[in-house]
């Protein structure tokens, strides 16, 4: 994965106006993106709709994404908005780098990336999606599955991820510590036991 500098994800967060923000969002939660005439990139041979460093500062409830790029998105709670994703679908899209600190992202994703991007509440299903470097800080949804994710490098401390279910995942390089997996469900993979540390393992279920 190519690193971006901090003066690039500046860059991406202030060409985006007061204007642009609120007609993008209100677009997403209406899902009518499609209507907008968006600047669009490729990475890896793919097209997305470039929104990256957009400000998320809409609630979305029951939209349907594909194949857009909002990597290095930031809530807009800071000023004033409270912002959540709920039963939203994203598929082919890429969160790289997102800031979801102040969010509630309740979301079915596949083959969706949220390298090194950082979380407050996360749940649902997440499908062959990468979070190599990501923290998954604070609380994950219960009941959340992860199915084929890629959590390499991926940092777990203090985090809380109760009733999961993780299917054939990939836990290489892990930071693991005060935080928990209880009653969860390892299937095929699982973390390495050796540096689980004093992580809370009550109740889990290995197949």
């Amino acid at each position: 994965m190519q690193k971006v500098s901090t003066l690039e994800v500046t860059r991406l967060r202030n060409r985006w106006s007061e204007e642009e923000i609120l007609r993008v969002n209100q677009a997403l939660a209406a899902s009518r993106i499609g209507e907008l005439e968006l600047p669009r990139h490729i990475v890896n041979g793919r097209e997305y709709v470039d929104l990256r460093g957009m400000m998320l500062i809409i609630p979305m409830r029951d939209n349907h994404f594909e194949q857009v790029d909002l990597s290095y998105c930031v809530s807009g709670l800071s000023i004033g908005k409270v912002t959540q994703l709920l039963d939203t679908t994203f598929e082919d899209s890429r969160f790289v780098g997102a800031r979801f600190d102040d969010m509630n992202c309740w979301v079915k994703a596949r083959r969706c990336v949220f390298d090194t991007a950082r979380f407050h509440v996360l749940g649902d299903i997440f499908e062959e999606c990468s979070f190599v470097n990501a923290k998954m800080n604070e609380r994950l949804v219960s009941d959340s599955r992860y199915i084929r994710c890629d959590f390499t490098n991926s940092d777990w401390r203090t985090t809380h991820a109760l009733h999961h279910t993780f299917i054939n995942c990939i836990w290489s390089g892990c930071k693991f510590g005060d935080g928990s997996f209880g009653w969860s469900r390892f299937v095929g993979t699982r973390p390495d036991p050796a540096m689980l540390g004093d992580t809370i393992m009550d109740d889990v279920v290995y197949e």
